[in-house]
This record gives structure tokens, C-alpha cells and sequence, in this order.
């Protein structure tokens, strides 16, 4: 196993006992994500150069596939059950 399967296990662990650094690990990882997923679908509706162009149908599969799951992980986070649940 590598480091970063290992990193996300002891994560997913703590997540689980709900362990307040874990919640805003959580949190800044959907963000990232969510933010990669809109300069996909921003590179897919306003391409540059030709690479973008003729990929445009990837990139916008690959903003979707990034942003709906990272926005709905965001959401179910921000629950208020669930906030308090973690910074209570």
C-alpha cells in the first residue's frame, strides 16, 4: 500500500469517530475537487487553444464527473446534524 492509501484510511477512520480535522480535511478536499471539476467544465465552454477544442467533450464529462459528487459531498457535510455533530 502507499502512503496516500494509507493517509486516506487513517482519514476515513477518524471521519467515521468523528474527529473535527478530519470533517475539514474532508471539506477542503471536496473544494478542491469541486474547483478542478470547474476549470474542466470552464476549459470545455471556453477553449484556448486547439487541444482544448477538440477535447471539449472529455472535459466536459470530466467536470461533471468532478463537480456534481464533490458539491453533493459538500452539501451532505454542511447538514446542520451533521456540523454540529463535528464542531460541537
Amino acid at each position: 500500500m502507499s502512503l496516500l492509501a494509507i493517509a486516506c484510511i487513517f482519514t476515513v477512520v477518524q471521519f467515521v469517530r468523528g474527529r473535527k480535522w478530519a470533517w475539514w480535511s474532508v471539506q477542503v478536499l471536496a473544494a478542491m475537487i469541486l474547483a478542478f471539476g470547474l476549470l474542466c467544465l470552464w476549459c470545455a465552454f471556453f477553449p484556448i487553444n486547439d487541444f482544448e477544442r477538440s477535447e471539449a467533450a472529455f472535459l466536459l464529462m470530466a467536470g461533471l464527473i468532478f463537480a456534481i459528487p464533490s458539491v453533493i459531498t459538500g452539501t451532505l457535510l454542511n447538514v446542520p446534524p451533521v456540523r454540529r455533530r463535528f464542531l460541537d
